[in-house]
């Protein structure tokens, strides 16, 4: 189990974020809490997360301290 949570780690630290169009969504967040996002195929999850993604690094978030995985 460690393995494969090294590799997830491992092959997200390797991935450019495709932030694709940005949308005016208004999703507040829990702070100290993860972010999870969930809804039907292909209605642009991914996407979102890295634009969230994104606005942390703008915020001065070091890469190493983000992690996503669409393997779970």
């Amino acid at each position: 189990m460690i393995k494969t949570i090294q590799e997830i780690v491992l092959d997200f630290q390797e991935t450019r974020l495709n932030t694709g169009i940005p949308r005016q969504l208004n999703i507040s967040s829990v702070k100290g809490k993860a972010a999870i996002c969930i809804g039907v195929r292909r209605c642009g999850k991914s996407t979102y997360m890295f634009q969230l993604m994104q606005k942390l690094l703008d915020k001065g978030v070091p890469f190493q301290n983000i992690l996503y995985s669409a393997r779970f």
